[in-house]
Order: C-alpha cells, then structure tokens, then sequence
C-alpha cells in the first residue's frame, strides 16, 4: 500500500483531497498548525509522496516538513500538481476558476450532476450539507472542482470544460498587479481542451482582455450574464439564497448544465432547493431576536456582495458587520475599497489584520486606520484588541431585530459562535 503525507492537511482542499486518497486504498497521513502543528519528525523515508499546499512557503511552519522530505530523497508535489494528476486524467472535467463565486458554483454543479445521476467527484473547497462532507466521492472520470489561482495552481490543470467568474486585483503578494492577473487566466484559457467549452462572465472586461490575450480557445465559448448569449442573461426563477451574484452564479450553472445536457427541470429544481454551502451566507443560529449569519468573504467585492445581498433579504434590519482583516499586504492595496464596501453596514466591527506566517509582513496599515476611515464615509466603526471584546461589545449593544454578520477567514466564525453560545 503507498503511503502519502499531506502538509497542511486541516486545509479544506486539502483534507477533501486527503479522504479521497484514502477512499482510493493509499495510506494517508498529515500534519498541520490545528493538529499537532508540524515538525521533521512527522516527515518518514518510507513515504511515497508528500504533498504540500500553497501555504508552505519560506520561513512558514510547515516548511521545515518540506525540507525534510527533500532531505529524504521522497517525491514531493504541490496540491496543485496532486489535484491535476485527478483532473487531466478525467474524460470530462470541470474546472472553476475566478476571484469569487467559485465555491458555490462548484458546488451547484457538483449538485445538478449528482441529481442527474451523473455520479461526478466534487471538491467544492467547503462543507456542503446535500454531500454530507466537504468532498463528493464519484466516478473518476467525471470531476468537477475549483481551480484556484493563486501561486498559479490551476494552470496544472487541462480541462474539457472551465468557468471563469470574474478576474479582479487579489492575491496582490503573489501577482503584484493586475495585467499579471490577467496574463494568467489567458494561459487557463489555452489549457481548457480544444474541442471543450469555456463558460464566462461577459459583463467582466478583465475576462475579455484574457479571452483577448490567450494565444488559443477552446471551440465552445458561453457567456452569461449582461452581453453574454441570450439563454443565460436573466434568471427565469427565485432562489432561495439571497444576491445578485449568486443569480449570476446559477447562470453560469445552467451553462455548463445545458453543455452537459442535464435537462434543464433537473437544474431548476437543484437551483431552487439549494441551501447554501459552509460559511457562505450561513445562517448560523438566532439570539433574542438577533440573526446571526457567517460568511467567508475577505475580499471588498465579497464583503460588498454579501453585504448588499443581506440588505436585500432581510430589510429594516439594523446589519452590524465583524470583520477580521486578512493579510497587511491585502488591506493596503485594497485600503480604500475595503472602507468603501464596509461603509454599507449599519455598523463595523474589526479585529487587528491577521498576519499570516511566511507570506506576509507588517506594512503601515492598521484596524483602527481602516476604522476611521470607515466612519469618514458615515459608518459607525470600532477595532478591537481581540475577540472576547468584540464579542462583550456584542452582548452589551446588540438589539432585537438587527443582523450579525460575521465575515473573513476563520476564526472570525469564532465570534458569531462565541455570541450565540452566551447567555440568551
């Protein structure tokens, strides 16, 4: 039996990456900072291959696992590389890819497929309640994931059919400008099959610069949305889960559903019955009239979206938004439109700018500058030191009839957890 060490296994994909190894007969290890942390020792010669995530990076803990593997002679990949290994193997494959929405539109692919009977593996990047787990174990010739850019991950992969959701300034500590963005997804865009499909967003000219820049295309190109083809402009139903762009979503859903030709009844009523996948837009639990909701946004244009979507679903409510910064690099380059985005709450919470290990460092930029920039716009804003006062501030100022919004990279979670778990 083959033995495969995973270094950052508590990640997401890489724990769903994890299970479906071990599902497949390999014998699976892994370390990470949630589970014992990471140390040499974890790292033995008679693995067949260690696998790493985009996270281990110079002076990161789990670096010195890497460096012990490389020590030992074993075979290493980047989850990158492992995931590819699955999806250019496929005979169909979907691959999503875009600065946001890829998640939920993984997700309600990976849905319609399975409900019609299609069997498809699916590593949506979260919990999904109609899987039962953050990953779907199907037939190994039908795989439908995200494809995530950062560090240039999904140019690994070669598949029959991608989405591209939109294409903004992010990962900036990696790309450092947006022509680079874009050059990127030119190259997704001549990996994708020749004879396979590209389904996109029309209404994003940085799409369209790619679509312009990529020396190749695939033979099927489908957009969606504002000046995409006339079947995927408007969505003809409701949905349960609230937002413009999450109808966006299910438009671009419906594209690759009618390119794999699941009858369109099938994709409505998955659209429809759709709860929502983990910490997006989930709604988490209610305190003396107080809802609670959590959401994993952590870049402007999502917090902007879930913000206005939230407005939308549930008016009149008084909307307190906590937010934990992430990444000094990320808030500085983006200072002025994550005020702007923030600004649409009714009040800010924020915790000090989480500082990640080994991909970034301190830059002259702070909660409390973003805080007062905030309240420039007219928006009530307020840093703190850490949760437990955030979470007091919460028990002693909350009202009935307002909304909690808690949103970031976790542990933020940990605050709307913390506050219903107080007294009621």
């Amino acid at each position: 039996m083959k033995k495969i060490h995973f270094i950052g296994i508590g990640g997401v994909s890489m724990s769903a990456l994890a299970k479906i190894a071990s599902e497949a007969g390999f014998a699976v290890t892994g370390s990470d900072l949630k589970t014992g942390g990471h140390k040499a020792d974890n790292i033995s010669k008679d693995l067949d291959l260690v696998i790493y995530n985009s996270a281990i990076t110079k002076g990161s803990p789990g670096e010195v696992e890497l460096i012990r593997a490389k020590e030992l002679g074993l075979k290493t990949v980047s989850r990158g590389e492992y995931l590819a290994r699955l999806v250019n193997k496929a005979k169909r494959s979907v691959v999503v890819s875009g600065m946001h929405g890829k998640t939920t539109i993984t997700t309600l692919i990976g849905l319609v497929l399975k409900n019609n009977g299609n069997k498809p593996t699916v590593i949506p990047g979260t919990y999904v309640a109609e899987f039962g787990a953050n990953y779907l174990l199907g037939s190994k010739d039908l795989i439908v994931t995200e494809g995530c850019e950062y560090h240039d991950n999904f140019l690994h992969l070669r598949p029959k059919i991608a989405v591209i959701s939109n294409i903004e300034q992010e990962h900036l500590d990696y790309f450092g400008d947006l022509k680079t963005i874009i050059k990127s997804f030119a190259k997704f865009i001549e990996n994708i099959d020749p004879d396979g499909c590209l389904v996109y967003f029309a209404g994003d000219e940085n799409i369209r610069a790619a679509l312009r820049l990529a020396s190749k295309r695939p033979k099927t190109l489908v957009g969606y949305g504002q000046g995409g083809n006339v079947l995927y402009q408007k969505l003809g139903y409701k949905l349960k889960y609230p937002g413009a762009h999450n109808k966006l979503n299910a438009l671009a859903v419906e594209a690759v559903a009618d390119y794999l030709e699941v009858s369109r009844n099938i994709t409505k009523k998955s659209l429809q019955s759709y709860q929502g996948a983990g910490r997006r837009l989930e709604i988490k639990g209610e305190k003396k009239g107080i809802l609670v909701i959590d959401d994993y946004g952590h870049h402007p244009t999502e917090i902007k979206n879930t913000i206005l979507a939230l407005k939308e679903a549930y008016p009149g409510r008084r909307l307190v938004t906590a937010f934990w910064p992430h990444q000094y690099k990320r808030i500085e380059s983006l200072f002025s439109d994550f005020a702007e985005a923030l600004s649409l709450a009714d009040e800010v919470l924020l915790l000090p700018i989480y500082l990640v290990p080994g991909r970034d460092e301190e830059r002259p930029v702070s909660s409390k500058q973003l805080a007062d920039e905030i309240q420039k716009k007219g928006t009530r804003a307020k840093s703190f030191p850490d949760q437990s006062s955030m979470v007091k501030y919460l028990n002693d100022t909350m009202a009935a009839n307002s909304l909690l919004l808690t949103v970031g990279i976790p542990p933020i979670n940990q605050v709307a957890e913390e506050f219903l778990e107080g007294e009621r």
